[in-house]
């Protein structure tokens, strides 16, 4: 079959974790796993252990998103206190650097968001010193993304 495909025999890329796998070894044939794919399946497993700490700050960022009045309030929480007026990103639970970059932001804007939080008295709960630790854990990601941005630059 990667004859008539042309498809080198010694080398062929598979997505980490499917059953492709099997059939290469059935095959007898040398496999790579995907990196970015692996990357991924590293990341979210470490992502596992902060699921109960992302959900309340998914949970944040959403009340943003649906309360007009939140968000103009933050947008104006930021520009008293100096920051970038930023809407706060959502994360995807399909794209895993889509929630570092919500952690990122979120303990970056920490002080306007809680703020505003308090203002507008959102029905969230805010988040334990420990929880804030764990947002902060988000900087162990950074060489996670940057590799996958420098794989993915090089395969466009």
């Amino acid at each position: 079959m990667l004859e008539h495909s042309r498809i080198c025999q010694n080398k062929t890329l598979y997505k980490a974790g499917s059953t492709h796998t099997g059939i290469c070894e059935l095959c007898t044939q040398l496999h790579h796993p995907c990196l970015t794919h692996t990357i991924k399946l590293i990341v979210r497993d470490a992502l596992k252990v902060m699921k109960p700490t992302v959900h309340k700050v998914k949970a944040a960022v959403e009340n943003f998103h649906r309360s007009t009045v939140g968000a103009e309030k933050l947008k104006f929480t930021q520009c008293q206190m100096g920051m970038p007026e930023l809407r706060p990103k959502q994360d995807c639970t399909t794209r895993w650097n889509s929630t570092f970059y919500m952690l990122k932001q979120f303990l970056e804007s920490n002080d306007a968001i809680v703020s505003t939080l308090a203002i507008v008295n959102a029905p969230v709960d805010a988040l334990t010193q420990e929880e804030w630790e764990v947002v902060e854990v988000y900087r162990v990601l950074e060489p996670f993304e940057q590799v996958t941005v420098e794989i993915s630059t090089v395969s466009s």
